[in-house]
């Protein structure tokens, strides 16, 4: 009976071990499997981590890419930016490639300021009163604004309207030149009305309108005076002496030839000075010779009016012609 009972208990021993090692087998495989698990978990945390850092470097150049190209600006030669820093003055630019901020930095229109020369008509619209009428003149003043960063910042904050302004301040510095001139005076005037302002003000005059404009950063040129537009009545009553005046050599010409018909000598012309008794033999003579080179001067339209003894040849005309006139 005990040989029979040993192998039933090596048997049963045996069976116990090796549920055992099964067991603890099968536990150090479920470590290995969690492990590996944790292991892949990592790595994925760190490629999304790493593609997700990668993704923001992209964007981020591609954002720093379009807001260079956003804020680079070309200004022009003749143009200088008053730029603001959220509002507030940041500075002057320009010409050429510059760098404006974009959303922090702005540059309104009324802030790009033109270096050129400008021209502004003076008393446009308004009658200045003279001596003998009432007249509108055409005068321009040219001024600039200063290409320094101080006076482009005292015409952009310092004055509303610039030009309007720039044009009454002048206006009201020429104006006294036209009082109590006549309107021949004003003509006589054409030309630069600064100069005028000098010798016919005051030094002084001219030199305050120069510091008024430069506190605004601007600098005057010049102002010609160009015409001075006469009213209808003006200009009809000066046509008066002209057209009387066209009259009157339509009539000594027409007489001229008359006379060179009638006489065809000078000895004729000295017989019939002598007959109408006005004059002595030897004033007909020297008056016939005269009278002669007078009508041939006529009749080829070489007279000159305002010569010596004109008067006298065409009254001395006015005798030998029939009806003894020469002039309307």
């Amino acid at each position: 009976m005990k040989l029979n009972r040993k192998p039933k208990v090596l048997v049963l021993t045996n069976m116990i071990k090796s549920v055992i090692v099964w067991n603890n087998e099968e536990a150090f495989s479920s470590i290995g499997i969690k492990q590996a698990i944790c292991q892949l978990n990592k790595e994925a945390n760190m490629f999304a981590f790493l593609a997700f850092v990668l993704l923001v470097a992209v964007g981020l150049f591609a954002f720093g890419i379009w807001y260079l190209v956003k804020s680079f600006r070309q200004i022009p030669q003749q143009e200088r930016w008053v730029v603001e820093f959220l509002g507030r003055y940041a500075g002057v630019r320009g010409p050429g490639p510059v760098f404006v901020l974009h959303w922090l930095e702005r540059v309104s229109d009324g802030k790009k300021v033109s270096i050129l020369e400008r021209s502004l008509p003076l008393f446009e619209g308004e009658k200045i009163d003279f001596q003998d009428g009432t007249s509108s003149v055409d005068a321009t003043a040219y001024i600039v604004v200063k290409d320094n960063p101080a006076d482009i910042w005292r015409s952009v904050y310092t004055v509303v309207n610039l030009e309007p302004w720039a044009e009454s301040m002048i206006e009201n510095a020429l104006r006294p030149l036209f009082h109590g001139k006549t309107i021949d005076q004003a003509l006589a005037m054409r030309g630069d009305l600064l100069t005028q302002l000098t010798a016919q003000i005051s030094p002084q005059a001219l030199s305050d309108l120069v510091a008024l404009l430069a506190e605004k950063g601007l600098e005057l040129r010049r102002a010609p005076l160009e015409d001075v537009d006469l009213p209808p009545d003006v200009i009809a009553a000066r046509q008066l002496p002209l057209q009387a005046q066209k009259a009157l050599d339509a009539a000594v010409i027409d007489a001229a030839r008359r006379a060179v018909t009638i006489f065809g000598t000078v000895d004729e012309l000295r017989k019939r000075l002598e007959a109408t008794g006005q004059y002595s033999a030897t004033e007909a003579k020297d008056l016939s010779v005269e009278l002669w080179k007078f009508l041939q001067a006529v009749d080829s339209k070489r007279l000159v009016y305002g010569a010596s003894g004109f008067d006298q040849l065409i009254s001395a005309l006015g005798l030998l012609l029939p009806g003894g006139k020469t002039t309307p």
